[in-house]
């Protein structure tokens, strides 16, 4: 059953009914798919010698507005002929505008012959004052006895209250439309081409319409454009990635979710890089500015507009997808798995249905405490954002006397096992020293679109936790370091984006590492680039790892580094010869911009320090 059955019921017997006396308005909001709606309730496609439609979109007279109406009408290219027919021959006899005179009897002739059901539609938009056009549907209401529907966002009318004032006159119905999504969205994916996305948003019909729903703007164009985007998007998309099925549904519904945001002016692209700062976003503080920002992220639940961390939807895809309007599927990818979230898991992982442990009935918690307990306490394949969110809920249970063991107790026990589990090497590292996979502000909390305040001893884990990530980061810089020379030697664009400023910090352009790269070999493969005329991108590389240094002291190891990798290649350009000596004092002097000890302090933030 829709939504608009009995609206349907309505209009079914006003169009039974044999000279009404009365037109029947149809009022709902821009986009809900009243146009659609009426059109096939009327059948007015396949139904045209017995219902005539027509756009007051622009109407400005009385001239346009018969023209509006006769514009479906199959005698128009009759009169338009006949018109400039008629016009020739007045010029050649010179008498006056006879093509004119012509076309309006022709249409006369055709307003007369109109069938007995005419639908108007767009009567917010036509530049006529309400009584003007109110008067010229009249004639067809009150002395040609038709039916007459009419189509309007009485809200939006720029003379609203002239408009609902002379509407009494002539209105003898009013039938709100409400936004069908159960029935629009079928004939969207109709326009979608065959692919991925099209077989994703068929089969995951609900979390669209549960995103739409939480938007509550109600139109549907502004969803029908989306979906359309998004499933082009998702085409785009591994087909391996699809297995994240949590993990797609964030991502699935932030790209909507922000899309439409868009579209309808609630937020700006300027404000797209702000979805990961806690405070604009997260806590609900800060410059008003954003306040809709915030908004956004409170009215959809289970997207990822929060985005510091653990997003399945980095902010890295903002400017490529909302601000460009494109994406290199090779950069998608790397951005996907980058997140860590698109590994196979279920739509509604045990971490989630753990968050909403209070709407389960009591047989259901108790399994869920047992499965807390395994993946907490027994399992050696975690990640630690789900991890969190388990231990969290383990101590709300705690909390409200579901679970009977002592708080103080049950954090210990929580903390002595992640000490296990980094000590077996079980805790996945922080990526890039600094990317944690789960978002903390303060003692804000988040993964997975959820968040919580950190009470004391969940803080205490979660301390822990990220110092146990850290340190895994530490230990596995040697394999860093030695996949970096590597890349270096293999191909410099692929490294150099190792280094690029990106807004999630996902690289290391704000993360000291290259004091931990072998000075003697990273020197080798620079005068080797040299030699093979790699000049230009070994130059731009030199310059992009410059680019990164500030003056705070975090740099220094950094900087003694790049002294002794200068002074390394000088040394090995003086073995070789005179060209290698000219050709490297050439780059140094174009592409070498570390700073010496002595220029230390004097150099300007960088944009790590803007931020």
């Amino acid at each position: 059953m829709s939504i608009n059955d009995a609206a349907k019921g309505a209009i079914g017997a006003y169009l039974a009914m044999s000279k009404p006396g009365y037109a029947l308005l149809i009022d709902a909001p821009w986009g809900a798919g009243k146009t659609h709606f009426v059109r096939e309730v009327c059948d007015v496609d396949t139904n045209h010698q017995k219902v005539r439609y027509a756009s007051l979109n622009g109407v400005s007279d009385a001239v346009a507005f018969r023209r509006a109406l006769l514009k479906e009408s199959l005698d128009v290219e009759t009169a338009n002929r006949l018109s400039g027919m008629a016009n020739a021959f007045a010029r050649v006899f010179k008498m006056g505008d006879l093509g004119s005179l012509t076309r309006d009897y022709l249409e006369e002739r055709m307003i007369s012959e109109l069938p007995e059901t005419l639908i108007f539609d767009d009567l917010e938009r036509a530049t006529l004052p309400p009584a003007e056009v109110l008067g010229l549907i009249n004639d067809f209401v009150e002395h040609q006895q038709k039916r007459v529907i009419l189509l309007v966002h009485s809200g939006e009318h720029p003379e609203q209250e002239p408009f609902l004032q002379r509407r009494e006159k002539l209105v003898g119905r009013t039938i709100r439309v409400l936004p069908d999504f159960d029935a629009a969205f079928p004939k969207f994916l109709e326009h979608v081409p065959e692919g991925r996305g099209k077989a994703y948003l068929t089969d995951h019909q609900a979390i669209v319409k549960e995103v739409f729903d939480q938007a509550d703007h109600g139109n549907l164009r502004l969803l029908r454009n989306s979906v359309r985007d998004c499933a082009h998007l998702l085409d785009a998309v591994e087909n391996e990635r699809f297995s994240a099925q949590e993990a797609m549904s964030r991502f699935v519904r932030t790209y909507l979710s922000i899309s439409m945001a868009l579209a309808r002016s609630e937020i700006s692209s300027d404000q797209l890089p702000h979805r990961g700062s806690g405070v604009v976003v997260g806590s609900g503080e800060g410059n008003e500015e954003f306040q809709n920002l915030r908004l956004l992220c409170e009215r959809h639940k289970g997207a990822d507009i929060f985005a510091h961390s653990g997003s399945a939807f980095p902010m890295s895809l903002d400017e490529p997808l909302f601000v460009n309007g494109y994406i290199d599927p090779g950069q998608l990818e790397a951005i996907l798995q980058a997140t860590r979230q698109f590994d196979p898991q279920e739509e509604n992982p045990l971490w989630k249905v753990a968050v909403h442990w209070g709407d389960m009935g009591w047989d259901e918690i108790g399994a869920l405490i047992e499965q807390i307990n395994k993946y907490v306490f027994e399992m050696t394949s975690i990640e630690p954002g789900p991890y969190l969110h388990l231990a969290d809920t383990a101590l709300r249970l705690q909390e409200y006397g579901a679970l009977a063991e002592d708080r103080i107790a049950l954090t210990n026990r929580i903390l002595q096992r992640i000490e296990e589990l980094h000590s077996q090497g079980h805790i996945p590292p922080a990526k890039f020293g600094t990317q944690l996979g789960w978002g903390l502000r303060g003692k804000h909390f988040s993964f997975g679109g959820y968040a919580c305040d950190a009470n004391d001893e969940f803080y205490k884990i979660i301390d822990v936790m990220k110092t146990a990530q850290i340190e895994g980061y530490e230990a596995s810089l040697p394999e860093i370091t030695s996949r970096l020379l590597q890349a270096f030697e293999e191909n410099i664009s692929q490294v150099y984006l190792s280094f690029s400023y990106v807004n999630d910090e996902d690289t290391f352009y704000g993360v000291p590492i290259l004091h931990l790269l072998d000075v003697k070999r990273f020197a080798e493969i620079s005068m080797n680039h040299l030699k093979t005329g790699n000049a230009q991108e070994l130059c731009q590389f030199f310059r992009k790892l410059s680019d990164r240094h500030g003056s705070d002291s975090k740099w220094d190891d950094e900087r003694k580094w790049a002294l002794q990798v200068r002074q390394e290649m000088i040394r090995i350009a003086e073995e070789i010869g005179p060209i290698a000596k000219g050709h490297l004092q050439l780059t140094l002097s174009f592409c070498w911009k570390f700073l010496e000890p002595a220029d230390i302090g004097e150099s300007a933030p960088t944009k790590e320090q803007e931020e």
